[in-house]
């Protein structure tokens, strides 16, 4: 298994789209070296069918080879965060806090000192002379690399290119017609310590950021005996925020299993390092001891509140930007309460985080005697200007909680509630790990979807730790107690086996229903995966809503290494949980192990001729695509998995109008 994937450890996709290329990180588990490569976008001709090829040709460029291939790797611009200082520095030894510079010149294998700090950052930065096998005398002896990009393994690519066309507020315009032409990055995390930004276009890397809290643990990489050890392996997100009156392009990423916390950059420009400032800030368990261990991605969003003035915006009433994030796994809450974090963007660089200030902490209580417990990442509803109306994220005690933005002045004086709590047939607490999918009801408020399972330590893969898991969809009205009590209140869907076209995979039944409350209505629907307290499957991963249908994978574990398990991917009407259409089915099994969410990509747009008014029928095809986890090929064309395929027409044009003279006559 040189380079297969572990099972499970992936949180999200491997790949992220744009309108043109497809953007897929690899790894080699034999040297712990990465890949990012790009391949063109797809072709129109995707077919509905399992095993179908996305793309062909070979990568455009693989960002790991060209850093391994960089003859001028000191030219890279490596920058961190110096935590005695709070100042933004180059990642050079004289720069780094004095116990990490000693950190550096001791051997990773005996703790002894052996002053070779300054040929670690070396290589670090991809110098590579000390890599050859039995060097002596002065010269130090490090680990054999195959790419000096480090392994990418939980980290989702993100890619940035123009400003969102979709964000509101004064001055927005200017800066969106300034930016966008901007040059287009991606953004990903590795296991050499760093958050690498590469160019879209050209695969060269801008710039790459360690997080402080990783400093003393890099030199381990150089150790010949090195074992493998997540560093920055947390996810990304990037918006565009209003900060003390300027707008500017904000990235925010968890530092994943590495260390407590997470950070944000200025990458505005991102041809340009993040220096003097642009790393806006680290928050870590220095900072709140109740952080842990981000892994999904924070989400940035507006509030509009009351600002108590922090010294860079005024007090008063306006448009707030946070980084919302739950405080992640391992926190040091021992009684498995959980917090939703809102850390203000307009706090001022360098200085102590003052809760209810710069930052907001909203509780949720353990409902359990178990202190194990996590919050999942919150989906987040917003209103016509893109504020923040109503999130809702789950928790590993089953509970889906709602946070309600729209009626408190103040993010303090938000008080999280229980809208559902997820248990199986016999009773028992079904753990929530995935963001929730959250869009707008049948009657009004919101639709929440989401699966039940969690694949987050060893225990998780045994069989006796095996339980039900199930996929749910319930109504909230955001009526004040409303709560969805449980199973009773929903509607159940049974899943069976069945064949069409040749293809076995499931079809589910159930009765019809009306959304709402009272007779012959219903909250929701839900559907049990079938011997899932036997199999082990489970959702450990959003599902994607797209166009009236809800699309997501399950996960089974595999009873061996060798064996990285395997996949179930449904399809399901995602307002009545059955088939799509009565040749479809609704779920499909995989003998990879597919454990990210699905992509939805245009392969085709084709416009009509316009008619005698100036309308004309836009043409869209899309797929839904999923990525194999579990190999790493440079041509991927057996990996991929076509999970749908559909169009949609469109009326567009503009419409003429034209004066007849004799409208009179012709009445």
């Amino acid at each position: 298994m040189s380079s297969e994937r572990p099972a499970g450890q992936a949180t999200d996709n491997d790949a992220q789209r744009t309108n043109t290329a497809i953007f897929q990180a690899s790894f080699n588990s034999l040297s712990w070296s990465g890949y990012l490569r790009k391949f063109p976008g797809p072709s129109a001709n995707i077919k509905n069918k399992i095993g179908s090829s996305l793309h062909s040709g070979s990568a455009e460029w693989d960002a790991g080879a060209i850093l391994t291939h960089n003859t001028e790797l000191h030219g890279r611009s490596i920058v961190t965060l110096n935590s005695e200082t709070n100042t933004t520095v180059p990642f050079e030894l004289d720069r780094l806090p004095v116990d990490v510079q000693h950190a550096f010149n001791k051997s990773p294998g005996s703790n002894a000192m052996d002053n070779f700090g300054i040929q670690r950052v070396q290589y670090l930065y991809g110098d590579r002379q000390w890599e050859k096998p039995g060097s002596a005398g002065d010269a130090p002896t490090f680990r054999i690399r195959t790419s000096v990009l480090g392994d990418i393994i939980n980290s989702t690519p993100v890619y940035v290119g123009a400003p969102s066309k979709n964000t509101y507020g004064p001055g927005y315009q200017a800066f969106f017609l300034q930016a966008n032409n901007r040059k287009s990055a991606v953004y990903v995390g590795a296991n050499d310590g760093m958050l690498h930004a590469f160019s879209a276009d050209t695969g060269a890397e801008f710039f790459s950021y360690i997080p402080s809290p990783l400093l003393a643990k890099l030199p381990a990489l150089s150790y010949p005996s090195y074992q493998h050890t997540f560093y920055m392996d947390g996810n990304i997100s990037a918006g565009e925020a209003k900060i003390a009156g300027t707008w500017k392009t904000v990235l925010a990423a968890g530092i994943g299993r590495g260390a407590k916390g997470l950070f944000a950059l200025d990458v505005t420009r991102p041809d340009i390092p993040p220096t003097n400032g642009r790393v806006m800030f680290e928050f870590t368990d220095r900072d709140d001891a109740d952080i842990g261990y981000i892994l999904s991605s924070p989400a940035i969003i507006k509030i509009r509140s009351k600002n108590p003035g922090n010294g860079v915006a005024p007090a008063g009433n306006d448009d707030r930007y946070f980084i919302a994030v739950p405080n992640g796994h391992n926190a040091s809450t021992a009684t498995g309460d959980n917090f939703l974090f809102l850390l203000s963007l307009d706090h001022r660089p360098g200085s102590p985080w003052v809760i209810n200030k710069d930052y907001y902490k909203l509780r949720t209580t353990s409902t359990t005697s178990s202190a194990i417990n996590a919050l999942t990442s919150p989906a987040i509803m917003t209103d016509t200007q893109g504020a923040a109306t109503v999130a809702y994220a789950g928790d590993l005690q089953g509970n889906v909680w709602r946070f309600d933005f729209s009626r408190a002045s103040n993010p303090s004086a938000i008080k999280p509630t229980i809208v559902f709590t997820a248990k199986d047939s016999s009773n028992d607490y079904q753990p929530i790990s995935a963001t929730p999918v959250v869009s707008y009801a049948p009657g009004g408020r919101y639709l929440i979807q989401f699966g039940t399972g969690k694949y987050l330590e060893p225990a998780d893969a045994e069989p006796a730790s095996f339980k039900s898991n199930s996929f749910y969809t319930l109504r909230d009205t955001l009526a004040a107690g409303y709560v969805v009590a449980g199973r009773a209140e929903l509607t159940s869907r049974i899943l069976s086996g069945a064949k069409v076209d040749g293809v076995s995979g499931f079809k589910s039944t159930g009765a019809d229903f009306t959304f709402g409350v009272g007779a012959n209505t219903s909250k929701g629907w839900y559907i049990d995966f079938p011997s899932s307290n036997l199999t082990g499957e489970r959702s450990i991963s959003s599902a994607l809503l797209a166009y009236g249908n809800i699309y997501f994978n399950t996960f089974t574990p595999g009873k061996q290494c060798a064996k990285a398990g395997m996949t179930n991917s449904y399809t399901f009407g995602a307002l009545t949980g059955k088939a799509i259409s009565t040749t479809s089915l609704t779920g499909r099994r995989s003998t990879t192990a597919i454990v990210g969410t699905p992509l939805l990509i245009q392969n085709e747009l084709t416009s009509g001729v316009p008619d005698s008014f100036g309308r004309r029928v836009d043409t869209q095809r899309y797929s839904i695509i999923n990525f194999d986890n579990t190999k790493n090929r440079s041509i991927p064309t057996d990996t991929d998995q076509t999970q749908a395929d559909f169009k949609i027409e469109l009326k567009s044009g503009r419409l003429s109008w034209r004066e007849i003279q004799n409208w009179q006559d012709l009445k």
